[in-house]
């Protein structure tokens, strides 16, 4: 009786065992697929950022360069407004 009992719950196990390899088999099979997806999503988002980056840069170096003509537009007027008043050139 107690033999039969163990046979039986051996064989419970061993199938239950069998059922969770076969679910992980699965699962093991099926999530390369969702890896190279979520990596695939991962370099999408990067590169979306990165480009952002680069447009970011792009907007400051443009008005880095207004700003800088700006100034050599101010020191030129500034310098020709006071060789109007002082009437010297090199002043």
């Amino acid at each position: 009786m107690i033999m039969r009992e163990w046979r039986r719950k051996d064989k419970e196990f061993n199938k239950s065992t069998i059922e969770v390899n076969l679910l992980l088999k699965d699962h093991h099979e099926m999530e390369p697929e969702t890896d190279h997806q979520e990596n695939i999503q991962r370099v999408l988002k990067f590169h979306a950022r990165f480009s952002s980056i680069f447009e970011s840069l792009s907007g400051f170096s443009k008005a880095s360069v207004n700003m800088y003509s700006d100034l050599i537009a101010y020191i030129n007027n500034a310098s020709a407004t006071k060789e109007e008043i002082s009437g010297n050139p090199f002043a």
